[in-house]
């Protein structure tokens, strides 16, 4: 992994020449790495609001950019303090609500040379971290967090993978916390329905702030210190245990192994739905192929017999027309012939010429009668050859049309395969989904039985309406909320669970650290729309955020509703060192599956 290494080009201003001289001798050395980092004079390093460096409860790192300080508590109040040197304005130290993700004394960065950061405690995956480093009295760093030498090595034996580190640019102060709208825990022991129970189960039982409902709208503002008062809403008699709770958590596990093997099936059949609805649509993508190529010889066949009949057409109409003026020379040859024999009988020519001239006559005669006959054969000749051409034509457009019927089958069988494939792998995305899904539920069942015993954080978050609870950086759950009010911001609030109260096994006491909120009167100051759908819809949460609503934490728990299993999880892993964020941002892109929850507000 990346992390951010100290910066080794910090300006250097303010200084004498000499000062000047000193200090980029200082820098080379750093970015040669063959030189420590001196410590910081003892004034600049910390000043400990307490003697020992011993905490006592979870401890919270709260981190002031525009102050370059860095002030730790526990669940006594602050331990100690020190100056810090953050990220500038080109690589900025991100804001929001982290925690130590992995320790290591000694960590040199892949990205800056191989720059040494002692102490490391790393916040991000990506590359911020807290660790030693120069600290000139302003931001100076790649976005990693520098602290002084000797602090840096107090602070890394007091904190634990998973201490919480809030960065925020203002100063956020800590504040004791307590308002009805807070869920108490579960208390342990069994389920009194189930086996006799002694006093103090019954206690639990009857108790009328063991189990939380939805949470009204507060009327007014509450105040951020009031004393808690068990609204009815949130009283329950069913008695639920933290045993209870730990058995429920195992039936999840054995629940999200059905359900993983139900979507198993409902996948394999989806797969097989693709493969079958793939191999259709190749198959009627073929057939429809060979249909239309089928179609295009029928239409060829069409065309050359169409030719023929028209040929044999042009053919007869041209024999008509010789035989018409062949017809109409016999006639003329015949007239003649006619008046040649009245002539012949009328005059005084030899015998032997006139039957000479007669004979002549005849075979003339003979030769055109012969010329008829053949023209009438040839004519009839032609006639049946056109007969058949008709009738070879009269075929070739019936089976082209048969063809066309045909490919239209084809083609409508073409669309419902083409149709039936995304509906197939739609099923198929579905069913997948499904399946992540319930490994996902799977994972979170087995995480929330692993991990049962850890304290939790949790996230409600307005802006993606979900609550999601992890456990030593597992997540356990997550499940629809809503907000009342939804179009009006709430603030990004982190409530630590420090202690149960004396003599209670529920009821917890809180710390409040407020890490942002919009007032009323920077309204004003959000961007401007950028379409008429958008102004539309900017100017009705205008009207929707209208009513003066407090950003404070106590409004925010105010207008959280969430659903009773979802109220069941979160009272089940309320304990010390928990955290409870209500925000309008969602989880960071930086939330893994190897980090807590992490959220960055702005």
């Amino acid at each position: 992994m990346i992390l951010r290494a100290v910066s080794v080009f910090d300006p250097i201003r303010h200084m004498s020449r000499l000062g000047q001289f000193v200090a980029r001798v200082a820098v080379g050395a750093c970015i040669a790495g063959a030189v420590a980092l001196p410590p910081a004079p003892a004034s600049a390093q910390t000043s400990a609001s307490r003697q020992s460096s011993k905490s006592d409860g979870p401890l919270t790192i709260l981190v002031s950019l525009r102050e370059q300080q860095l002030n730790v508590y526990d669940r006594n109040g602050l331990v100690t303090t020190s100056p810090i040197s953050s990220g500038t304005k080109s690589n900025p130290t991100p804001t929001g609500i982290f925690s130590v993700l992995q320790k290591k004394r000694m960590h040199h960065s892949n990205l800056y040379y191989s720059a040494p950061m002692p102490n490391m405690q790393r916040l991000t995956w990506s590359g911020v971290a807290l660790h030693a480093g120069n600290l000139p009295g302003y931001p100076a760093s790649h976005g990693c967090i520098r602290l002084p030498s000797n602090f840096s090595r107090t602070l890394f034996s007091m904190t634990s993978v998973g201490t919480r580190v809030i960065v925020t640019d203002d100063p956020v102060t800590p504040a004791e916390f307590a308002h009805p709208g807070l869920w108490q825990a579960l208390p342990p022991g069994v389920n009194p329905h189930t086996e006799e129970t002694g006093g103090e189960a019954v206690r639990s039982a009857a108790s009328p702030a063991a189990l939380p409902a939805p949470i009204k709208v507060a009327t007014a503002a509450t105040a951020e210190t009031a004393a808690p008062q068990p609204p009815p809403q949130h009283t329950s008699t069913t008695g639920r245990t933290i045993a209870d709770a730990r058995a429920e958590r195992q039936s999840g596990i054995d629940r999200t192994v059905a359900e993983i093997a139900k979507s198993e099936a409902t996948q394999a059949a989806a797969a097989e739905g693709v493969t079958a609805a793939t191999e259709a649509l190749r198959l009627a993508r073929l057939a429809q192929r060979d249909a239309a190529a089928e179609l295009a010889k029928l239409k060829n066949a069409h065309a050359t017999a169409q030719s023929a009949r028209l040929k044999v057409e042009r053919e007869i109409v041209g024999f008509v027309t010789t035989q018409t003026r062949e017809m109409a020379r016999a006639a003329k040859r015949d007239e003649k012939r006619r008046e040649e024999h009245l002539a012949d009988a009328a005059s005084d020519r030899p015998i032997d010429t006139l039957l000479a001239r007669a004979e002549a006559r005849a075979v003339a005669a003979k030769r055109d009668n012969e010329a008829e006959t053949e023209a009438a054969e040839q004519e009839l000749a032609i006639e049946a050859k056109l007969a058949g051409l008709d009738a070879d034509e009269s075929a070739a457009a019936e089976a082209v049309e048969l063809q066309r019927q045909t490919l239209a089958a084809r083609q409508a069988e073409l669309h419902d395969a083409e149709q039936a494939l995304p509906e197939a792998r739609t099923a198929y995305t579905k069913a997948s989904k499904e399946l992540d899904e319930a490994r996902q539920s799977n994972r979170r069942a087995v995480a929330a039985l692993a991990q049962f015993d850890k304290p939790a954080t949790i996230l409600i978050s307005r802006k993606s309406n979900k609550i999601y609870i992890r456990q030593g950086f597992a997540e356990v759950y997550q499940a629809p909320v809503e907000f009342k009010m939804p179009a009006s911001p709430v603030g990004t609030h982190v409530l630590s669970a420090l202690a149960f109260r004396e003599g209670s096994d529920t009821e917890l006491s809180w710390r409040l650290m407020t890490v942002s909120g919009i007032a009323a009167d920077e309204r004003h100051d959000r961007p401007r729309p950028r379409s008429r759908a958008r102004a539309a819809s900017m100017e009705e949460t205008a009207a929707l955020s209208a009513v003066e609503v407090p950003m404070t934490a106590a409004n925010a728990l105010d207008r959280v509703v969430l659903g009773e299993e979802a109220l069941m999880r979160l009272r089940e892993v309320l304990k010390p060192g928990s955290t409870l964020i209500v925000s309008d941002a969602a989880q960071s892109r930086e939330t893994n599956e190897y980090t807590d929850i992490i959220v960055e507000p702005r």
